[in-house]
Order: structure tokens, then C-alpha cells, then sequence
């Protein structure tokens, strides 16, 4: 976890030039590991767990222009973002803390790329799990599947683990009984859904909270739940990612205390 350190160290020291809210974001985790050392405090950083994501992540590869075909190497601020929803843990349970995370970014970052691996991850090692990437529109919905398609193919262990059904955009892994699917608003059957993981790409193209409203609704039963939502700016003062904007920067200001929540805005 040297480069998630490392990463703070550069925001704290202005070596690299971030907003307000990125300083406040790194604050709030190094507040958090000097709490972590209190038994009262009921989280801890699990660096080791984070660093298997990490090392996951990295494994997999890439597909487009001259960067095809080599393994990812995600920037420090995508260490630091993956590094604390993957490490922070439950003292009690050793289940994972955040249950939501927001990512504000502009285009062209590779957040998309980034949030990819979470998806897969999932369907290999939770048992029963269902992972959805959703949007507003199919084709939005599509990206980040795309995504997942090319790093399975590239896998030579994830392509015999993993069948491809091209009618429902599905990943399956009949070993796991786990799945990952693409979803969008037009999707009819998601009240019947019971995801563990859910990527909610360009939320700021959301005009209402429907969609992401029945996704979280059908997490309530599963022990550690996650849900990305992703986006970049728009002129939308109402949308999804506006009002997510707005809630992530009341926590990171302190005004609302809301320990399942992580975010980082540019």
C-alpha cells in the first residue's frame, strides 16, 4: 500500500495540484487510521486486503489503441480510491466498511476502466453473487461491460471460468452461481434483483434516484453490499450526481458523519 500512502503524502505536501475537496478526502482517511487505533473505533485499514484487490486489478488487462494487451497500472488516486473501499473493514465482522462510493472525476480518466475490476471480482469469489453495471441507457450501461468482456477474454483463467450470454449481457459463473449483468432504465424485472455489487456509471446523467433507489433496495440482505457511482460534470443541478456531489461534500466538511459512505471529487 506504499503508493496509497504515498499518494497523501503528495496532496499533503502540494507536490501535486488537487482541489479542496481531494485534501479533504485524504484528510479524512488519515483521521480515520489514527482513529482505527482506538478500540472504541469499530473500523480498521486492512492493508493486505487491500493490496489483493490491488494486485487483482492490476492483473487484468487492457484493450484499446497502443495500450492493447498490457495489464493496467492504475494511477495513485485510483489506488487510493479502490485502496479504501477494498481495505476498510468492520473490527467486529472483518466485513467491508463502505457500502457506497462516489467518484467525481472529469472524462477520460479511466473510471470506467477503474470500476471494471469490482465487477469481476465479485462474480469470482462471492458465492451467489449478482453484479450490475447500470445507466441511464443501454449503450452507457454497455460500456463498462465492454470493459469486463475484453479483460475476460484477455484472462485465460477468468475466460474458462466465466460463459458469456450474449442475449442478456451476462457474465456467468456456474461455479459461484454469480453473474454480472448490464442494466439500464428500460430494464423490466429489477425489483426481483439481489445485487451484491452494483457500478452506476455517469450518474449525472440520472434525472431521479429510480433506478439506483430499487438496486439499493434489493442490497438490504446481502453482508457486504457496494455500489459505485461514477460520473463527471454536467449543467444538471438536480441530478443524481449533482445531489451526490453535494451529499459527499458535507461529509468531507464534517457537517453529516456517514462512515459506509466514501468519496472522492475533483
Amino acid at each position: 500500500m506504499h503508493r496509497l500512502y504515498e499518494y497523501c503524502e503528495a496532496v499533503e505536501e502540494h507536490k501535486i495540484l488537487t482541489c479542496e475537496l481531494v485534501k479533504k478526502a485524504v484528510k479524512r482517511f488519515r483521521d480515520d487510521i489514527k482513529k482505527s487505533q482506538s478500540k472504541d473505533y469499530p473500523y480498521t485499514f486492512d492493508e493486505t486486503r487491500a493490496q489483493n484487490f490491488i494486485d487483482f486489478t492490476e492483473s487484468l488487462k487492457q484493450y484499446k489503441d497502443k495500450w492493447a494487451g498490457q495489464k493496467l497500472h492504475l494511477e495513485p488516486w485510483q489506488v487510493f480510491c479502490l485502496g479504501n473501499v477494498y481495505g476498510w473493514v468492520r473490527k467486529d465482522t472483518h466485513t467491508r466498511r463502505f457500502q457506497k462510493a462516489f467518484i467525481f472525476v472529469a472524462r477520460k480518466n479511466g473510471k470506467s476502466m477503474m470500476v471494471s475490476a469490482p465487477l469481476i471480482w465479485d462474480v469470482i469469489f462471492t458465492a451467489g453473487g449478482e453484479a450490475y453495471t447500470a445507466a441511464t441507457k443501454k449503450d452507457q450501461a454497455k460500456i463498462v461491460m465492454k470493459n469486463v468482456q475484453e479483460m475476460v477474454r484477455q484472462n485465460v483463467t477468468l475466460s474458462r471460468r466465466l460463459t458469456w450470454y450474449s442475449s442478456t449481457n451476462t457474465f456467468v459463473n456456474l461455479a459461484k452461481a454469480s453473474k454480472i449483468t448490464a442494466l439500464s432504465k428500460e430494464y423490466q424485472a429489477m425489483d426481483g434483483l439481489n445485487p451484491s455489487v452494483v457500478v452506476a456509471d455517469e450518474v449525472s446523467a440520472m434525472k431521479n434516484y429510480d433506478i439506483i433507489n430499487v438496486l439499493a433496495s434489493g442490497q438490504y440482505s446481502r453482508p457486504e453490499p457496494l455500489m459505485f457511482l461514477i460520473s463527471s460534470a454536467s449543467d444538471n443541478v438536480n441530478s443524481v450526481g449533482a445531489q451526490e456531489l453535494e451529499y459527499s461534500k458535507q461529509i468531507l466538511y464534517g457537517t453529516i458523519k456517514d462512515d459506509a459512505y466514501f468519496c472522492m471529487c475533483y
